[in-house]
Order: C-alpha cells, then structure tokens, then sequence
C-alpha cells in the first residue's frame, strides 16, 4: 500500500479493523506500506510536503479539488508517487463515471495494429501459493478472510 502520512491512515483504518474484531491483524502486518510522506520529506527537507503542496510542485492540475474524497486523493497520490520515484508521469484509476460520461480515455487515439497483448494468467502454483498466504494470515491471527468465504 501506498498511503501519504501513512501512521495516520493506519492509525484509523486498525482502529476500525480492530473494532469489528480484536482478532484482526494490523494493515502493516499482512502487507507491504510505502509512506510518500517520507519520501517527500527525504527529496525536499525543510518544504511543504502536503499533497496539495507536492500537487502544486509537480504541476499535477488537472483534477477538481473543490470536493475532498479518497477516490480523488488516491489519483492525486498515484501521480504524486510516480513524480517522486521518477516513475511513469501519469496514473489513472478507471471509473465508470468517467466511462459512462464520454470522456475520451488516454487509448482513444492510439493506433493499436501493431500492438501484441501478451495475457499472463496465474499457474496452479501462484494459485497454490496465494491460497497458502490466505490460509496462514487466517490460522495466525484466528479469522476468516472475505477470499475463503462461499
């Protein structure tokens, strides 16, 4: 996961998790977290580091901010990491407003006859392994996962 001002967001959402059930790990025990914010802070020492702030710095404009909401934020965040790790320039979360709407996506323009999609689906093995780490994080922490529900 990649969450800017991570100890807050995990703060929150163990807390919540904890409230359903005290039998529930914490986020940063079952997965990897990346906190932007200390990327920023080791890049730019000394200067804001906000996303609005960083939003500001890399010239990433062109969302409406007048609303606050975490689908937003994670676009502007995506961009922002990809600026701060010298990644690709833009990232893009799909939404069906946006496909329902008729905005054009970043493909309508791409000429595609020489393009080659090579499909890789997961082998029993990846299966096999994926169900082992499932069933471990159930056995160690006492629950039952939304993924071995019927």
């Amino acid at each position: 996961m990649i969450i800017h001002n991570a100890p807050f967001d995990l703060g929150f959402l163990n807390y919540e998790f904890n409230l359903i059930s005290s039998s529930y790990p914490k986020l940063e025990d079952i997965c990897d977290v990346e906190d932007s914010l200390v990327i920023a802070r080791d890049k730019y020492p000394g200067q804001r580091n906000s996303l609005d702030a960083l939003s500001k710095r890399f010239e990433i404009n062109s969302y409406d901010r007048t609303f606050h909401g975490a689908m937003l934020d994670a676009n502007i965040l995506a961009d922002v990491y990809f600026h701060l790790t010298g990644g690709q320039s833009k990232f893009e979360f799909e939404s069906n407003h946006a496909l329902d709407s008729g905005i054009n996506d970043a493909t309508s323009n791409l000429d595609d006859t020489d393009i080659q999609i090579h499909a890789f689906n997961a082998t029993e093995e990846d299966i096999k392994a994926n169900q082992e780490r499932i069933n471990e994080i159930e056995s160690k922490y006492e629950i039952k996962s939304i993924w071995n529900q019927s």
